[in-house]
């Protein structure tokens, strides 16, 4: 049984994430993109368009393990940003990975997951949830909100930045 996935949900954590001025890449089985566009998509095709143009759109092969395709990216990219001493990457799951800590015979994966790179930025997995905090668009349209686990280090970290950008 394949979950569909929350194209809603997808949009309103990348606009989260993005407000925030950080890198943003979606990954989804190729299907999800490709082959259902008309109905999956539908009402949010822009949307779509935009994170291909912009480059923030990877697509798994359509027999492939879309979640290892996430976490070698989040992995490669947390590497990179070590190395240039940025600050770390992340995925954005409420996905435990369990079969992929089950072949991961170094425990690398759940240190990662679980801890991070470094123990002030947190574990390298983000959980969220979405809500109706009451919220309305410009039109007067309940906005769905995205909740990312508010004990998250990154999190707290943007949510004081924000807080200082409004007493300012």
């Amino acid at each position: 049984h394949v979950l569909e996935p929350n194209v809603c949900g997808i949009r309103v954590a990348c606009d989260y994430f993005l407000h925030h001025a950080l890198r943003v890449l979606v990954v989804l089985p190729s299907v999800w993109s490709r082959h259902r566009r008309e109905t999956l998509w539908k009402g949010h095709e822009s949307f779509l368009d935009d994170l291909q143009s912009s480059g923030r759109l990877v697509t798994a092969p359509p027999t492939d393990d879309d979640d290892a395709y996430a976490l070698l990216i989040a992995q490669r990219e947390n590497a990179r940003a070590v190395a240039r001493q940025h600050g770390p990457a992340f995925v954005l799951s409420n996905d435990q990975f369990r079969d992929a800590q089950e072949r991961d015979t170094t425990g690398q994966l759940q240190n990662w997951l679980k801890d991070g790179s470094a123990v002030e930025c947190g574990p390298g997995r983000i959980s969220f949830a979405f809500g109706d905090l009451g919220h309305l668009d410009d039109h007067g349209d309940r906005l769905l909100d995205f909740l990312p686990n508010p004990r998250h280090p990154l999190i707290v970290w943007l949510e004081q930045q924000q807080q200082q950008q409004r007493h300012h």
